[in-house]
């Protein structure tokens, strides 16, 4: 089963990884995005539990940090 990305009470996506970035300190998760949510800063949310996140784009750190 994979954890819904929602926008408000909208599916608009699913994650299809996740894990802790160590360098970043919190979660990181990898998804597919309908068409029109995946403009950078947009806030979503994960279905399970509800957590709330942002599209990000890659990558998440910048090379030499």
């Amino acid at each position: 089963m994979r954890d819904k990305v929602l926008k408000g009470n909208k599916e608009v996506g699913f994650v299809t990884s996740a894990c802790h970035s160590p360098t970043l300190g919190k979660g990181v998760a990898l998804a597919f995005l309908q068409k029109g949510f995946f403009e950078p800063n947009t806030p979503v949310s994960i279905q399970s539990p509800s957590l709330p996140a942002k599209v990000t784009p890659l990558p998440f750190v910048k090379a030499g940090i």
